[in-house]
């Protein structure tokens, strides 16, 4: 497979093209691709995804993918089906952290500030007591009065935080723009049949589920799949049947 990978770096190169610029032409991440021609296909997520990108790869480059392909295919474990988990995907943007308030918080809070608007309150009415004397007993409750209601304070509206929904799985199946492309879909979302039909050329169609999807395909060789923005290509080669279940760790 090493023999491969030079052959794929040797065309790239004499392309005079880098790897970045691959990556945005064929939409592989650059590291895979610099694990093909590196030939470390355990970065990959998988058999089939790894015969996709490399199909991919050598169309691109212009060489003979057949060849390439029967170079590689034999040399890698064999798989039925593919599981990708959210943690197997490559991401460009680290994962957003989430905090939430809880309403124990919120009454420590409450309480807190409660406690320093009454010691406000009184440090108002000592002052005015020790100052007075031996003035009016009427004034004196008039100035208790106010004190009573400037302790109660403002009051505080507090942010009502609610949860934010978790964002569902997505699965794209693309047909290819070819003469006589079209292929056999069968969905199931969360262990629910949710479609089965055929796609026809340049036809699209999205899917999502909560927990799992699973796709199977009739003729993976003339589609490209995305899952949750990312593109994978085609997952087989033209009348092969593939089944593929992206579940949500």
């Amino acid at each position: 497979m090493e023999e491969v990978g030079r052959l794929l770096r040797q065309a790239r190169e004499d392309l005079g093209l880098s790897l970045a610029e691959v990556e945005a032409r064929t939409k592989i991440r650059s590291r895979y691709l610099l694990a093909l021609e590196e030939g470390q296909y355990d970065v990959l997520p998988g058999k089939v995804y790894a015969l996709g990108f490399l199909r991919n790869y050598a169309e691109f480059l212009g060489l003979d993918v057949e060849l390439i392909l029967s170079q590689v295919k034999d040399r890698l474990p064999d798989e039925n089906h593919l599981q990708l988990g959210e943690d197997q995907l490559p991401s460009s943007d680290q994962p957003l952290r989430r905090f939430y308030l809880g309403t124990g918080f919120l009454k420590v809070a409450i309480g807190l500030l409660l406690v320093l608007l009454v010691f406000k309150g009184i440090y108002h009415v000592l002052p005015s007591k020790q100052g007075n004397g031996g003035a009016d007993p009427s004034g004196s409750i008039v100035e208790e009065q106010k004190t009573g209601e400037e302790a109660k304070g403002p009051e505080v509206e507090l942010p009502i935080i609610e949860p934010q929904a978790e964002e569902k799985l997505e699965v794209a199946i693309q047909v290819k723009d070819e003469q006589g492309a079209r292929c056999w879909v069968e969905v199931r979302a969360d262990g629910e049949r949710i479609y089965a039909g055929t796609l026809e050329r340049a036809e699209q169609k999205v899917f999502t589920a909560e927990e799992k999807i699973k796709i199977t395909l009739g003729n993976a060789g003339a589609v490209a799949v995305t899952y949750n923005g990312e593109e994978f290509g085609s997952p087989g080669k033209k009348g092969e049947v593939v089944s593929l279940e992206f579940p949500r760790e």
